[in-house]
């Protein structure tokens, strides 16, 4: 069962390979003691499969379950420990909650480091991990030595045609991209194609992932025919994986709807992400983070036509949520702070505009220190209102 269930999640059949993990899990806890391995790792295949779905919350309690079981049955130190300490990093960094997921991938890496040395596969992996959740928030430096570490590592090891050298080479274009050092970032994603293109059984996730984060490059040169080509791409392979209504077919079409938007295709844009919303909106549920930024962009959408009265309730839903969510001094409400205080002054309401700005600012200098451009922006938007 058990072996079934990692076959089709390999394949990104998510509903098959549940529904043999959770018998394989049932078996397990019918037959073997509380404290046997083998029930940690059914309660850890299953927590993976919860978080490919984005089932958040069952994924960590499975984890959690999982990890008690670990350090009882091995100790703190145990690699088996690593490996689900890594998993709940993972778990935290897709849910943006990157505060909870660093000690969880540093205390990973160090046990890994000291069992199988530092320039083995598994150190490389921890390394892309804590990589990640440094890039989100803001560490460069300390994300670019991590990666080029592991990909080091990965040629040495591995092979410089291995998948996991692609997997380097795809987050070093991330971390240029964030910088802006789009043409490090262009080669770098090129390069990772290249490798997962090799690997035909694995396009789901991975190459599709790739050809978005590409996609997303291609939309901030404004080479939006290139971009529109590798966003339909990626939602092809995710809708064939997924399904039609799950939560990252529904980011395909918001890419896509997002990517007509910034072209000025108002209608096309509009029904892309009105379906992107209402797929999430089922299978995520209302107070899902990916909800707020789909609800986000429809804001905009309807703002930058002057249809202010359908983008307000819309900005203030999605600031509610990542208010819930995330909480009040993440930095992405800070930024549905200053879109709503935008859709304000561009009414020529400067009494509700400016205190929403002034605490984008603060929330952003709290999180990022003075010197950041997201900074600058907000400075410049509240010097735009005292003109």
């Amino acid at each position: 069962m058990n072996n079934l269930g990692t076959f089709y999640g390999d394949q990104g059949k998510y509903d098959k390979a549940e529904l043999y993990h959770q018998q394989a899990l049932a078996i397990r806890k019918e037959i073997l003691d509380p404290n046997h391995w083998d029930l940690a790792v059914s309660l850890n295949n299953l927590a993976d499969i919860y978080r490919m779905q984005e089932r958040y919350n069952k994924a960590e309690a499975l984890y959690l379950e999982a990890l008690e079981i670990s350090k009882r049955v091995f100790g703190d130190e145990h690699l088996h420990v690593a490996t689900i300490l890594n998993n709940l990093a993972v778990l935290y960094s897709t849910q943006k909650k990157y505060n909870e997921a660093e000690p969880f991938c540093k205390e990973s890496l160090s046990i890994t480091e000291q069992t199988l040395g530092p320039n083995h596969p598994d150190t490389a992996i921890s390394l892309i991990g804590l990589a990640d959740i440094h890039i989100q928030q803001g560490s460069y430096d300390q994300a670019e030595a991590s990666i080029r570490k592991s990909l080091l590592i990965f040629e040495k090891t591995l092979g410089a045609k291995h998948f996991y050298t692609a997997q380097s080479l795809h987050n070093l274009g991330w971390l240029y991209y964030v910088q802006s050092k789009y043409t490090q970032a262009e080669a770098s994603y090129q390069q990772a194609l290249t490798l997962y293109r090799q690997y035909p059984e694995l396009e789901y996730p991975h190459l599709a992932e790739s050809l978005q984060k590409l996609a997303d490059l291609y939309n901030a040169q404004e080479r939006y025919e290139e971009a529109e080509a590798l966003y339909e791409q990626a939602l092809t392979i995710i809708e064939q994986a997924l399904g039609p209504e799950h939560p990252r077919t529904a980011q395909g079409y918001h890419n896509l709807g997002w990517l007509c938007y910034q072209q000025k295709k108002y209608d096309k844009a509009e029904h892309l992400l009105q379906h992107a919303f209402s797929i999430l909106e089922k299978t995520s549920g209302s107070e899902h983070p990916d909800v707020a930024i789909c609800l986000d962009h429809l804001a905009a959408h309807y703002r930058d036509q002057g249809k202010y009265a359908e983008a307000e309730p819309l900005y203030k839903r999605a600031l509610y949520i990542r208010e819930q969510v995330l909480g009040s001094s993440h930095l992405d409400t800070a930024k549905l702070l200053n879109n709503l205080a935008l859709l304000y002054y561009k009414q020529g309401n400067l009494t509700d505009a400016e205190p929403l700005y002034r605490r984008a600012l603060a929330i952003s200098e709290q999180a990022l220190g003075s010197e950041r451009p997201e900074i600058a922006i907000c400075l410049h938007n509240l010097a735009l209102l005292y003109e």
